[in-house]
């Protein structure tokens, strides 16, 4: 069993973090300060309701405060090399340099934007090695218990617990707590409960409720509500940190120019991931059937062979180096998109082959693939081969038809 080693007081959490190995210990602070920053986060964002022109009155705007937030997740969870280059950069110029000022109106102006201000503050000098990390953490948690009137330790004491585990608490609710408190066994995991409090959800419902009627603001709302619940953005935690990485890299020029310009580039780059996606699921329905029907290497990056004439596990593996070439090209951040559209019609022609090649069964010519390659690979494998071709016309089609419609004319 691991115990937090943490009860309610700061000097436990900085002897629990100071207890971490040294190549654990900065990354560890940057989470507990990162997961502070996200549960203080709607408390200064509410305020942009009560103010007549929110944007002049409190500093920073919602873009900024979100791209932080950004920041210190990607970094938290990236491998990119481009990533682990660029942010300590970022953290050290003016995306983090001030909180700015709140709207005076408001009670918890002040707390709030000291809590913000002090996590993001704590993630930027454990990100840059500046001073003790685990003081550093500790007085993130100090301003975000300062700015509530329960007691948000006890959060921390479960994110340690998870930590210490060699878990990672970013993979549960942001309001997160373990049964019983603060221990956590790898081997039994305990249940864990993500209860929002009515102090916070009151405050993010505010500000929910005014992002939303401002444009440009959706994206970052999914997203918040995402780290709520513990939950990836896409279907796993790995294409997840993929599409917040390539958010992360959008360059600071166009950050300058506001939310609007922001929400257009990231459209493109989750329609871009969802096309991945896409392009990965087929590769994988297709990956037994390729490896068991080509004789050749599974995927090339070669212009694809006509269809119309060749035989099935040829086109098995013309169909893949396709999808190989689609992959590719959409997983660079700026695909080319003339690409795009030739491979977009490449596999638009190979579903209306698959369609005329596999689309009626009385047509002796697929009795006759089965019986030639059952010669290979078994019939019994062989019906499943050309039965899984025969059902692929219309994925393939749709996938080819939306690449398309990205690359546009």
């Amino acid at each position: 069993m691991v115990q937090a080693g943490y009860t309610s007081d700061e000097k436990a959490l900085r002897d629990r973090l100071e207890s971490f190995p040294d190549q654990t210990r900065r990354r560890c602070a940057v989470i507990v300060a990162y997961r502070a920053a996200m549960r203080v986060l709607p408390l200064p964002l509410s305020e942009y309701s009560d103010a007549p022109d929110a944007t002049s009155i409190i500093s920073p705007d919602p873009l900024t405060i979100f791209r932080r937030s950004l920041l210190l997740e990607t970094y938290i969870s990236s491998a990119s090399p481009a990533v682990k280059k660029v942010l300590p950069r970022w953290i050290s110029d003016t995306i983090f340099s001030d909180v700015g000022l709140a709207h005076p109106r408001s009670g918890l102006s002040r707390a709030g934007r000291s809590a913000l201000g002090s996590a993001f503050d704590a993630a930027r000098c454990a990100v840059a090695n500046l001073g003790n990390v685990a003081d550093i953490a500790v007085e993130a948690v100090r301003a975000s218990a300062n700015a509530s009137t329960m007691s948000v330790r006890d959060f921390v004491r479960d994110d340690i617990a998870l930590l210490a585990a060699g878990d990672t608490p970013r993979f549960s609710p942001l309001w997160m707590r373990l049964e019983p408190p603060g221990e956590y066994d790898p081997a039994e995991p305990p249940y864990r409960i993500g209860r929002f409090p009515h102090e916070f959800s009151e405050r993010w419902q505010k500000a929910h409720d005014w992002l939303t009627a401002q444009p440009g603001h959706d994206f970052w709302i999914r997203w918040y509500e995402a780290a709520l619940q513990g939950r990836p953005l896409t279907g796993d935690w790995e294409t997840h940190d993929e599409l917040l990485t390539d958010i992360a890299l959008i360059p600071d020029e166009d950050w300058e120019k506001g939310a609007e310009h922001i929400a257009a580039l990231i459209a493109e780059i989750e329609a871009r991931h969802r096309l991945l996606a896409e392009t990965r699921r087929l590769k994988t329905e297709l990956a037994p059937m390729v490896t068991a029907a080509a004789a050749a290497p599974i995927g090339h990056n070669h212009p694809p062979e006509p269809l119309d004439d060749a035989p099935l596990p040829q086109q098995l593996t013309i169909i893949w180096a396709m999808l190989d070439n689609a992959e590719l090209e959409l997983s660079k951040p700026k695909p080319d998109k003339s690409v795009l559209r030739k491979i977009g019609t490449s596999l638009k022609n190979a579903a209306i082959a698959i369609a005329r090649y596999c689309g009626l069964k009385a047509d002796k010519a697929l009795d006759k693939a089965v019986e030639t390659l059952g010669a290979t690979v078994g019939k019994g494998t062989a019906a499943a081969i050309v039965a899984k071709l025969a059902g692929l016309d219309d994925a393939v089609l749709a996938l080819a038809n939306a690449i398309k419609t990205f690359a546009g004319p």
